[in-house]
């Protein structure tokens, strides 16, 4: 067989794969994925939450006031 025969085919297959693991990449880019579940508890009341985090909020806040010149 002719060599640039041989290297043609060889590229050939090379960009043919390369094409094929690139359409492979962006369907799985564009498949749907179920969000992962956190195993961290959720409180029941939310807004509970919500305080905590304003109240926490305040608190750094207030800490970081203190360390100001």
């Amino acid at each position: 067989m002719n060599r640039r025969l041989l290297i043609a085919a060889v590229v050939v297959v090379g960009l043919g794969l390369a094409t094929l693991v690139r359409v492979w990449l962006a369907l799985e880019n564009q498949a749907y994925h179920p969000p992962v579940r956190s195993v961290q508890v959720q409180p029941e009341n939310p807004r509970v939450q919500a305080l905590q985090d304003i109240a926490k909020a305040a608190e750094e806040k207030a800490k970081s006031k203190k360390y100001e010149p």
